[in-house]
């Protein structure tokens, strides 16, 4: 696949986007991670600057 969305596309076409352990839901778990970890780091920071 070219692209992560070319994936999901393919998964939901095929109907497994939400099967557990697809890669549509890998994906939605690595951004909620990154999603925490930007917010982490962010008070990090924000503590540092104080």
């Amino acid at each position: 696949f070219p692209t992560l969305q070319s994936i999901v596309l393919h998964e939901v076409e095929t109907e497994v986007a939400q099967v557990r352990n697809s890669a549509t839901e890998a994906l939605l778990w690595l951004k909620r991670g990154l999603k925490f970890l930007k917010e982490f780091l962010s008070e990090i920071n924000k503590g540092m600057k104080d």
